[in-house]
């Protein structure tokens, strides 16, 4: 099993792929954001880690939020970007925040 910050920085969590979560209006929902998070990330370590999001995500291109993600001990900011956004999917992948 992989460390977090090694599966984020190695980019193995968001090499070529996108996340999805539905969209209400011009925002993806805090707790769906989480939620795609952590089911990605489990993907890769083998456990769900905590994530945790300051609100709400705008539904717009290059819009950005820092979360919080915390698993085995280690907690790492991610910052999420929003890369596309098609009817009622926002595309957005996730990289460790500087």
């Amino acid at each position: 099993m992989r460390s977090l910050r090694t599966l984020i920085l190695a980019g193995a969590v968001v090499a070529g792929g996108l996340f999805l979560a539905a969209c209400s209006g011009d925002k993806v929902a805090q707790s769906d954001v989480e939620d795609e998070i952590s089911t990605q990330l489990a993907t890769q370590l083998g456990t769900a880690p905590e994530v945790s999001c300051p609100g709400d995500l705008t539904a717009e291109v290059d819009e950005t939020m820092d979360c919080e993600v915390t698993a085995e001990g280690e907690t790492l900011t991610v910052t999420v970007t929003v890369t596309s956004v098609d009817g009622d999917q926002a595309n957005f992948n996730i990289e460790l925040a500087e």
